[in-house]
């Protein structure tokens, strides 16, 4: 039996969704969607298409914009475009059966047509301009024609995991952080990215560590280390991030951009008791982080903190309150 999908990619999304809000034709208007609070070195988020007929690529940043281009800066507004993409699922819903439909993204969607074809009595062509019509903002689309036994499904596409298994978070800090104020973000981000494995109950045994430097005045540090075994402790890992920030880390130049990496990732259970830690140390530890995350899921992330996030300089508090690492627009 022949099958077919159809895949949207809404393109440029956030920027055609400031478009389409200021009752602009994306195709017409110079808009980029970025946070310029954070200063020339900020990354915008998406770019209109007409920006990028005039050369300027998307997740640029704002001071690579050419001086000559005249355009809209739009600020994030996160749950706007989460609204807007929930909106267009209730459209892919007037044309195919939910189980039909995965959502891989904000703005990318698969749908298997197969079935809907004579229905509609229409080309998957004209299947999927007239679902596009209806979007109102920029979109592309992908028809594949796959055969018997060996085509993919949408079933294959939910049951998708990649090779390499890792958990990353990055920031572009507001304003040039010195040696000292940067350790303290990244005693936050270690931490957030210890509670995200406990949370899930996975573990790592090797992490990476990237430093960028303000306007790029030299190149990026940092590294990887292997750990001696396997945890998802915010102690052992802090101890490991530290060691390299430390021994890697220029303390002559102002620090811009901070990014972890928790490589290697993989299930507790899958993990081999090591006799030669304090398993019972380690698991009170990991009973108060479980804690905390439930208590942060329950009443908001803010609800419970460390001292260290009311520092000056933590950044913690304030990124807890974005969606995406974005301003929510509220």
């Amino acid at each position: 039996m022949q099958k077919i999908y159809m895949c949207i990619d809404l393109k440029t999304f956030y920027a055609s969704v400031e478009c389409v809000e200021r009752g602009l034709d994306p195709f017409n208007t110079n808009l980029v969607v970025a946070d310029q609070n954070r200063g020339k070195g900020t990354i915008c988020l998406a770019v209109s298409p007409k920006m990028k007929m005039l050369g300027v690529k998307n997740r640029c940043r704002i001071y690579e914009i050419p001086p000559t281009i005249k355009y809209i800066i739009a600020m994030p507004r996160m749950k706007k475009y989460i609204e807007y993409s929930a909106n267009i699922y209730e459209i892919y819903l007037k044309y195919f059966s939910k189980e039909d439909i995965h959502v891989y993204s904000i703005d990318e969607a698969f749908m298997d047509a197969s079935k809907y074809l004579k229905l509609y009595k229409s080309t998957p062509i004209e299947l999927a301009k007239k679902i596009y019509k209806e979007f109102g903002i920029n979109a592309e689309y992908l028809i594949d024609h796959s055969f018997g036994k060996e085509s993919c499904t949408i079933a294959d596409i939910k049951s998708y995991k990649p090779k390499c298994n890792s958990i990353s978070n990055s920031q572009v800090l507001f304003e040039d952080y010195s040696f000292i104020k940067a350790r303290l973000v990244l005693k936050e981000m270690v931490e957030l990215g210890s509670l995200r494995l406990v949370e899930n109950n996975l573990m790592t045994d090797t992490i990476g560590l990237y430093i960028g430097y303000s306007k790029d005045v030299i190149r990026a540090t940092g590294g990887t280390k292997k750990l001696t075994n396997y945890t998802n402790i915010y102690s052992e890992l802090l101890k490991s991030f530290l060691d390299v920030y430390d021994k890697t880390t220029n303390k002559n130049f102002s620090i811009r951009r901070i990014g972890i990496n928790l490589a290697n990732v993989t299930e507790k259970e899958n993990i081999q008791l090591n006799l030669f830690i304090d398993q019972e140390k380690v698991n009170k530890e990991r009973k108060l982080e479980l804690a905390m995350c439930n208590i942060k899921n329950k009443m908001g992330k803010n609800t419970i903190i460390r001292g260290m996030n009311l520092e000056e300089g933590a950044t913690a508090m304030a990124r807890n309150k974005l969606i995406g690492g974005h301003r929510s627009g509220e």
